[in-house]
């Protein structure tokens, strides 16, 4: 099976208005930072279908069977066999990233534990 792995990263200019603001401040221009703390800190239960439009395909894992092998895979080790295709800057796979099977388009969050279905909102 062949799997897209898809996260965000905040730009420089909205990790140095969060670095000015705070947490607890107005994020204005930049949405991702709510993103950053929302889903990375909340995982699916914060997603908003709007946030779909933040996260870029960073990477495609083949030579996999499960979502722990994407993970796994995603980590820097995998089952043999497994292979990683990375298109751009990619931090590990961890809570907040979206997984999504490319056969039939299911979208997954990775969560402090497992993983939950949802909708991504837009084809891979």
């Amino acid at each position: 099976m062949s799997y897209l792995i898809h996260q965000f990263h905040l730009s420089d200019a909205a990790r140095d208005h969060l670095n000015s603001v705070g947490w607890s401040g107005d994020f204005g221009e930049f949405p991702e930072i709510v993103i950053q703390r929302d889903v990375k800190f909340g995982g699916s239960e914060k997603f908003e279908p709007w946030m779909s439009d933040h996260f870029a395909s960073v990477a495609r894992v083949t030579g996999v069977d499960t979502l722990e092998d994407v993970f796994h895979v995603g980590n820097g080790y995998g089952p043999e066999g497994s292979c990683i295709q990375k298109f751009t800057r990619m931090h590990s796979v961890s809570v907040g990233d979206i997984i999504v099977n490319e056969k039939c388009g299911t979208a997954w969050m990775c969560e402090s534990e497992g993983w939950s279905n949802i909708d991504f909102g837009r084809m891979f």
